[in-house]
């Protein structure tokens, strides 16, 4: 929601549309709410009318950063520096440093920062120092450094994110994001009571349903709802073709979360590390589901305060060894979006495309069981079918309701082949009654 005084600045800017001084108050306004797209838009006009607007050209750099368009932002830093505005350089190699560590450019990370610091030597930014944890070789044997190696590899690589999404980000989904404030966000805002039960602060939670339904989404603004760094690893950043290599990068990541509790560790896809161990045939395999046990555990080291997120595809894949107390204890179905989650969806998908009217709530009442990538692809094909009629016309022929409806009526939820799996689970390999959430759903479908 746009603020009052915002509502009255463009008014009176539509009144003198080359006012660049108020259009550029009214950017900076923008981007204090954090509304990065109407700041870039203003920002792009301001540089077309006046190209030498140093200022708007720094001020549009550090938003697209902040709308993680970080190419855009160092191709502007690079625009920048052709011009020879060397008295901005101390800002443009700091978010130059930041834009290459979100991209996960390491060398050009480094380079960027060192030249960031050598020019202002007493430069501080907690990202990118705990990028940089200078702890090698300091009284640390061999092993030891190694492994200090791979977590500083980890940290440079942008694994460690502070969110800036929460659970006001999440539309709908109510049913799941009570679940966690009750198993997870309560337990670490009422510390010492939980304490007093001799209860630990963290462990493991299992988000699972079928793909495309935003469990990333949802990890991750659980660590912006409790306000800590999150973690977000995937397969390739552990499994390796050298022998014991898989095994020793769980290990340092683990020691690296550890080193930021209270945190959020997020493995997606962790059914490829925590497989059913009758399922491999060698000893490598089950080694990785061996040290991942072992990790969760804390048998060697204390997690206290360390909260580890699981998400799957398919749950029943994963070892039961996994699903016992103190490990992914927690499991939590992920369904695929409700209503006020679609409408939510669908407006974030249409914003910015050419659009004449579209009842997006219409359109939200006819998609049930759709995740929300089968949103994006039902859009995306409605918008190629007007980017066909369009190149025939010569113009823009906006999108309207019934563009997409058409497309609705083509497209089928490709949730349904998830669910008819896991039905036969629901069924017949219920005992512990893990998947009960998921036989309601399924009812309620009418498969």
């Amino acid at each position: 929601m746009i603020p009052k005084e915002l509502e009255q600045l463009e008014q009176a800017l539509s009144l003198t549309p080359n006012n660049l001084y108020l259009r550029y108050l009214i950017a900076q306004k923008y981007q204090q709410i954090q509304q990065w797209q109407s700041a870039e838009d203003h920002l792009l006009y301001i540089l077309k009318m006046d190209r030498d607007n140093e200022e708007a050209a720094v001020d549009l750099l550090k938003t697209y950063f902040h709308s993680q368009k970080y190419d855009a932002s160092l191709m502007v830093g690079e625009d920048l520096e052709t011009r020879n505005k060397n008295n901005l350089l101390e800002e443009i190699l700091y978010y130059r440093s930041l834009c290459y560590l979100r991209l996960r450019k390491n060398e050009e990370c480094i380079k960027a920062t060192k030249a960031w610091k050598s020019i202002n030597p007493n430069a501080h930014d907690e990202e990118l120092d705990n990028a940089f944890v200078q702890k090698i070789g300091v009284g640390l044997d061999e092993s030891q450094e190694s492994d200090w190696t791979d977590q500083i590899e980890f940290e440079l690589r942008g694994m460690i994110e502070k969110p800036t999404i929460d659970f006001s980000h999440v539309g709908g989904m109510n049913q799941v994001k009570r679940e966690i404030d009750l198993k997870i966000i309560k337990p670490l805002e009422h510390h010492s009571l939980f304490s007093a039960y001799g209860k630990k602060i963290g462990g493991g939670l299992l988000l699972y349903g079928p793909p495309g339904c935003g469990k990333t989404f949802i990890a991750r603004a659980t660590a912006g709802q409790i306000k800590v760094p999150f973690i977000n690893i995937g397969i390739d950043d552990i499994l390796d073709k050298y022998y014991g290599e898989s095994e020793h990068k769980l290990s340092s990541l683990f020691a690296l979360a550890r080193s930021k509790s209270p945190c959020v560790l997020f493995i997606d896809e962790v059914d490829a590390l925590a497989g059913n161990r009758t399922e491999f045939r060698g000893n490598t395999g089950r080694s990785v589901i061996n040290q991942l046990l072992s990790e969760m555990d804390g048998v060697e080291n204390v997690n206290d305060g360390l909260l580890i997120i699981g998400a799957t595809n398919t749950p029943w894949y994963i070892d039961p060894a996994f699903k016992r107390p103190g490990r992914f204890d927690k499991m939590i179905f992920v369904p695929p979006p409700d209503l006020e989650a679609r409408d939510e969806i669908v407006q974030v998908i249409l914003k910015g495309k050419p659009v004449q009217f579209v009842d997006v709530h219409k359109i939200s009442e006819k998609t049930e069981s759709y995740s929300g990538a089968d949103l994006v692809q039902i859009v995306e094909q409605a918008i190629e079918k007007k980017f066909e009629a369009s190149l025939s016309e010569g113009k823009v022929i906006p999108l309207n309701t019934n563009d997409i409806l058409e497309e609705i009526k083509r497209y089928k939820p490709t949730t349904k082949d998830w669910f008819l799996t896991a039905r036969n689970y629901a069924n017949y390999a219920n005992q512990t009654g893990f998947y009960d959430d998921v036989a309601q759903y399924i009812k309620k479908l009418k498969l």
